[in-house]
């Protein structure tokens, strides 16, 4: 389902497209008829110390650009109603998830590699947000699953047996007497 609304986005009157795009795999119980269809999408880009929200309100086609610093950033989301909520996948990412998950939100991590080609600017936090955000519209859009504490754990162990397993010196076949 595209709807298509004339709105006002940096003074400049454009057409922005909304589109009812879900993978059920990541949200099984979603049905199109129910309210939650016509949720709200942010696109939040994680940095260090600040964090931007990019959204465009389904029914209005207003465009919200939120800058939040790292404390702000929960306090923020939950006074929002439930919402799909966007990230690029890292390992702060899956933190983040899980504790937007908890305020009740459904959380999506999309692959770096697939929101680079949506990027418009160079590295400007409002435009990577918005990246995210475009990206998250794409109809098949694949995403990276939220792990638990527990299988990040695991991965970890994983990556660091990897490194010391490349900087251990080679085994040598042949001995010399």
């Amino acid at each position: 389902m595209a709807v298509i609304k004339r709105t006002q986005v940096i003074n400049k009157p454009v057409d922005v497209v909304f589109q009812t795009v879900v993978d059920v795999a990541n949200f099984p119980n979603w049905n199109p008829t129910t309210p939650s269809a016509r949720k709200l999408s942010n696109g939040l880009n994680i940095a260090k110390r600040v964090f931007q929200a990019h959204a465009v309100d389904p029914e209005s086609g207003e465009v919200r650009r939120t800058r939040l610093q790292r404390g702000e950033v929960l306090r923020h989301l939950a006074q929002m109603h439930p919402a799909f909520v966007v990230m690029e996948a890292c390992s702060s990412a899956q933190h983040w998830a899980r504790e937007i998950r908890k305020l009740g939100h459904e959380v999506r991590l999309i692959s770096p590699p697939f929101v680079r080609p949506f990027v418009k600017t160079n590295k400007i936090e409002a435009a990577d947000a918005q990246a995210i955000w475009m990206a998250a519209q794409q109809p098949e859009m694949r995403s990276v699953a939220v792990k638990t504490e527990e299988q990040q754990a695991v991965l970890a162990l994983h990556d660091i047996r990897t490194v010391c397993r490349r900087a251990a010196p080679p085994r040598s076949t042949s001995y010399t007497v």
